[in-house]
């Protein structure tokens, strides 16, 4: 993604477009999905369960793509890595910032059909899928 903020000459729109296809590519939205509606998952018919996966894809991949108005080159470094429960891996990171305190992002990876993708994000130990 920084490759792409970093891309002057592409206009915000074509940014954006980018930004949303490597998000299509590297978070599983069906995990998050039901991550997410929890107990509620299996209360949800099958028609219910694909259309709230498809608008949450749609909302995120939008919402992440959206914050390239406010890149101001950040850096982001990463801290650490570690196994979690279920064979899950954590790769922990951290925003640098001018003149600011550093963030601290940490990305919750599973294994899906041989590639790592992104299933929960923590921003200061807060949950996107929890929130």
């Amino acid at each position: 993604v920084l490759p792409t903020l970093k891309d002057d000459p592409l206009p915000a729109e074509a940014r954006r477009e980018r930004i949303v296809a490597i998000a299509y590519e590297s978070f599983d939205f069906d995990t998050m999905s039901k991550l997410v509606l929890a107990k509620y998952w299996k209360r949800f018919d099958a028609a219910q369960r694909e259309e709230f996966m498809k608008e949450f894809k749609d909302f995120l991949a939008h919402r992440y793509g959206d914050r390239i108005d406010r890149y101001e080159q950040e850096k982001v470094e990463i801290v650490g890595e570690r196994s979690a429960k279920g064979g899950d891996a954590i790769l922990a990171t951290r925003i640098l910032r001018r003149g600011g305190e550093p963030t601290a992002v940490d990305y919750r990876l599973r294994s899906r059909d041989g590639a790592w993708l992104v299933i929960d994000v923590k921003i200061e130990g807060i949950s996107l899928v929890s929130n």
